[in-house]
């Protein structure tokens, strides 16, 4: 068996002739057993705020590796992608205020990954495995304070500067806590806030300028954009 291993597919039809190319050296087209995995960003699968150019290429080279294993599945080429989460490696010593690395996937875990991509019989094909960092740490002691100043209504600025952090870092913390960043965090507790209020029985207008919307009709559009529904069928 050979094992073909791509951190890139963006030359696509020169990867096409190498991987051909290996497959026709092996025992013959009907035998051949060639692996090609391949090792993607979770950004190809999991939304970002502030990397929509960065995901959409990680969601393109997915994409054009399954193409790919359709092309070339006759051939007896198999092809795969590792859809990796953040992996602890040495990029993270150049990025200040770094999410928890105790946190990420270790370089041996994608390898394991790899392995039992490659090491399945010719009858089976792993084509697609997703993973994340699943080890547990502290939670993070600034968080507390991230949502109390963005709850409050501070702005992102004035709340990084709060708790120690560049605005950058804080939109770090804010992905790796809650899966989004910072203004869609004030935007949502800035909801929340809304409806404990509407809830209450406050009336709507009044609801609007207590929690800090321009008025009830941005109120009524901020709720229907996060939520989905009318603010009246929340309450």
């Amino acid at each position: 068996m050979r094992l073909w291993c791509s951190a890139s597919a963006s030359t696509g039809e020169i990867s096409r002739r190498r991987i051909r190319s290996a497959s026709s050296v092996a025992s013959g087209r009907a035998a051949a057993r060639c692996v090609v995995p391949s090792r993607r960003s979770i950004a190809a699968t999991r939304a970002i705020a502030g990397a929509a150019v960065y995901s959409a290429t990680k969601a393109g080279l997915v994409a054009f590796s399954r193409v790919l294993a359709e092309e070339i599945r006759g051939d007896g080429v198999r092809v795969g992608v590792v859809v990796a989460g953040a992996t602890d490696t040495p990029l993270w010593d150049t990025i200040p205020n770094a999410p928890d690395r105790g946190r990420m996937l270790r370089p041996e875990d994608v390898a394991r990954a790899v392995v039992l991509m490659a090491a399945l019989p010719p009858r089976a094909a792993l084509e697609e495995l997703a993973g994340a960092g699943l080890a547990r740490a502290e939670p993070d002691p600034l968080i507390g304070g991230i949502v109390a100043e963005l709850r409050s209504g501070a702005s992102v600025a004035a709340t990084a500067g709060s708790v120690g952090l560049n605005e950058r870092g804080l939109h770090r913390r804010c992905l790796a806590a809650f899966g989004y960043g910072p203004k869609t965090l004030a935007r949502i507790l800035r909801m929340n806030r809304a409806l404990d209020l509407a809830r209450a029985g406050t009336p709507f207008a009044t609801v609007a300028v207590t929690a800090g919307y321009a008025d009830q009709a941005h109120l009524a559009r901020e709720v229907r954009a996060l939520a989905g529904v009318p603010l009246g069928e929340l309450t």
